[in-house]
């Protein structure tokens, strides 16, 4: 369940975070890899190395529509930087 919580200020956003979590645990940052690395890996097993992905997007000329082609066609991004501009136009259909 996710609730919306506006606050007037950034001190006011901690102090209320500070309430909002009283009597609860700290996130364990092992146990939150371990999922986000199983809800990455999903059906297929395939691992997403997410700081590649979100670097790939930023690149000039990757689009939402040709990011996945480019994913799907490259081993990984330090493969896709040694590709000529040929290479890449040729992946994704142009």
């Amino acid at each position: 369940k996710m609730r919306l919580i506006w606050s007037p200020s950034p001190r006011y956003t901690g102090e209320l975070f500070r309430v909002l979590k009283q009597g609860r645990e700290q996130p364990d940052p092992a146990a939150a890899q371990a999922v986000a690395a199983e809800v990455a890996a999903g059906d297929s097993g395939v691992v997403v190395n997410h700081r590649a992905v979100e670097a790939l997007r930023k690149c000039p000329g990757v689009t939402p529509k040709n990011a996945p082609i480019l994913m799907g066609k490259a081993r990984c991004l330090a493969e896709l930087a040694t590709w000529t501009q040929e290479q890449c136009c040729e992946a994704i259909g142009q």
